[in-house]
């Protein structure tokens, strides 16, 4: 099953579009055009792994539309690009510069061992 990459425009978006999902990975593109391109097939191999661990929970893939104002104000705190894991109710791991499925893995595990919500009012924490 093939996993699509939908955009949202704010943090807060989350609350509705992946209600329902377990986790997410979220991609901040580059500034320019040759980092704008979501690793789209990377994320999809994580989700899948991550999903094959979990007892029927779901694994999203956004993008977050670069140039609104929480795109601003998270890629003046992280280096885009780079790809934020949420866990609903844990937290928020990251995986910047070259980027690998295990890095995807890694920056989940870190978001699912959070003792607390690090989405800054982005509703992304259940």
């Amino acid at each position: 099953m093939k996993l699509e990459v939908k955009e949202i425009v704010e943090l807060s978006d989350l609350s509705t579009v992946a209600a329902d999902m377990g986790g997410m990975f979220v991609f901040l593109p580059g500034r320019d055009e040759t980092t704008a391109k979501a690793p789209t097939a990377l994320m999809q191999g994580a989700a899948r792994k991550i999903e094959s661990q979990l007892r029927g929970g779901k694994i999203g893939i956004f993008t977050l539309k670069a140039g609104s104002s929480d795109y601003e104000q998270v890629a003046s705190q992280v280096p885009v690009p780079s790809v934020l894991a949420m866990v609903m109710g844990r937290g928020i791991g990251v995986a910047s510069g070259d980027l690998t499925e295990n890095k995807l893995l890694r920056a989940y595990a870190t978001a699912s061992k959070a003792a607390g919500c690090g989405c800054g009012g982005g509703g992304c924490c259940g």
